[in-house]
């Protein structure tokens, strides 16, 4: 059943780019949370 998801989705061209976009913004967000959280570190380490 899953691969014949995975090919059915990869055969339709609309879902590629919104795949390749998707870990994009992710990966984003991810580097985002982890400079606020060291921004906290730092600021928590002066006081």
């Amino acid at each position: 059943m899953r691969t014949e998801v995975l090919t059915a989705r990869s055969n339709i061209p609309i879902l590629s780019p919104i795949r390749s976009i998707e870990p994009t913004l992710i990966w984003q967000g991810i580097t985002n949370y982890q400079k606020k959280e060291e921004g906290r570190r730092k600021k928590e380490e002066e006081k």
